[in-house]
């Protein structure tokens, strides 16, 4: 007779899952439905702020005035169903992340 081992699955969720990597914007929630949360508490300065579709067509462009608050808001509730990236640059730092709706 075969034994069967029951499998478990466990999703935590803490602060430090919010770290973003370098290079790497944190994005949340994911998949979005009427806005999206951009997590920038380090950013500081004038960024310029790059929407991309999944085929690379630039959708949007926009400066952002970032003063070290912790969450960034963009509408995205006109875009439709799909795949998108976001750019997000100042001088030659360049950070992106990828987001559903």
């Amino acid at each position: 007779m075969h034994q069967w081992k029951q499998k478990s699955i466990v999703i935590l969720t803490r602060k430090s899952d919010y770290v973003a990597q370098e290079g790497k914007l944190n994005i949340f929630p994911n998949p979005a439905v009427n806005e999206i949360n951009i997590r920038v508490e380090d950013y500081i300065g004038k960024y310029q702020l790059q929407l991309f579709n999944i085929l690379g067509e630039k959708l949007l462009v926009k400066s952002v005035e970032l003063n070290g608050q912790v969450i960034f808001t963009l509408d995205i509730s006109s875009l439709a169903v799909g795949i998108y990236k976001i750019v997000l640059s100042f001088d030659s730092n360049v950070n992106s992340g990828t987001f559903v709706k």
